[in-house]
């Protein structure tokens, strides 16, 4: 048995799927297992996976059926003892050298639970549906533990695609993703982790993320509608600052519009001015966060609703004008 294995959860993943095992087949470090956990898929998944298993001995397929993705990945965690264990979508392409540089950085750093890599989204097809706005192109996520723990209480700041977990140290945290979330469970998991040790993200593109509708947030909008705030609070009252915010700055703290580290949607501007001033005097007195990296992710929230403010004001006088205001 190999030291490093891929997980794979996958379900009616026929169209993409031997291309991404294929991408793992030719990786530089070839000593891993590749475990497919298939949740029931009822289209050829299990059929292709099967074909490719009898000319690679390295696949090994896992089916527990009616069980979601969040579920399987914990039933993973609980029964396999490898040292390393990277997740893959069953969708996007690893670089070759994704394996490779991924070990050795953790290696390098074995106070890592976990880290990811930045990411070149694929822009997969064009539909009025998909929102490519900030999807196309590459895409990178805060290098270092700090930036990425106080960017969390806001977004997402890992990829999970391109995730590699200290297993080790996950099961002696007895760390696992919340299989009551369905699209967020990721996001919960990151926080829990960067609580339990340190977590980073290396600064080169080593997945590309197949952007479609079918298998991106575009397509799940009402459950993140539902989901993002609901993570939102829960990270905020675990760190700490969720009972001092004021009923107006809640609402707008759980309604911020974040992607990555920019605001794209202002909302409320003065709601959202109190909160971030709140947020900075908080930090300031607690030490919630380190206070450096803090303090510029605050800064740089409020730069972007003060741009976003300025240059939009024209538009709005004109809107006011033509509605008699």
């Amino acid at each position: 048995m190999s030291r490093i294995a891929f997980l794979m959860p996958t379900l009616n993943a026929q169209t993409y799927l031997a291309e991404a095992i294929g991408s793992l087949q030719r990786q530089s470090h070839e000593e891993f297992d590749l475990f497919v956990l298939d949740g029931g898929s009822t289209d050829a998944t299990v059929d292709i996976c099967r074909a490719l298993q009898k000319q690679d001995g390295r696949i090994t397929i896992l089916s527990t059926p009616a069980t979601g993705a969040a579920r399987r990945l914990n039933d993973a965690l609980d029964n396999l003892p490898h040292e390393y264990l990277l997740i893959a979508h069953a969708d996007d392409v690893s670089v070759r050298e994704r394996a490779g540089r991924q070990v050795a950085f953790m290696r390098q750093s074995p106070e890592l639970i976990l880290s990811g890599s930045n990411t070149h989204y694929w822009l997969h097809e064009k539909s009025e549906a998909l929102d490519i706005n900030h999807y196309s192109g590459f895409k990178t996520y805060p290098a270092g533990h700090a930036e990425i723990r106080c960017q969390l209480p806001f977004w997402w700041s890992l990829s999970t695609p391109s995730l590699i977990l200290n297993g080790i140290a996950v099961r002696e945290k007895s760390l696992r993703f919340d299989d009551t979330l369905r699209v967020a469970a990721d996001w919960w998991f990151y926080w829990q982790a960067t609580q339990a040790g340190r977590v980073a993200n290396l600064q080169e593109p080593l997945i590309s993320y197949r952007h479609r509708y079918g298998s991106d947030g575009t397509s799940q909008r009402p459950l993140l509608a539902q989901e993002v705030p609901l993570v939102r609070e829960r990270i905020a009252r675990d760190a700490g600052f969720w009972p001092l915010l004021s009923p107006t700055e809640a609402t707008a703290f759980l309604a911020m519009d974040v992607e990555s580290n920019r605001i794209v949607a202002i909302g409320d501007r003065a709601a959202t001015g109190a909160l971030m001033a709140r947020l900075a005097k908080w930090d300031a007195k607690s030490g919630g966060f380190q206070a450096d990296a803090w303090q510029r992710m605050i800064a740089r929230h409020m730069w972007r609703v003060k741009w976003l403010w300025l240059r939009y004001a024209p538009l709005r006088r004109i809107g006011r004008m033509l509605a008699g205001d």
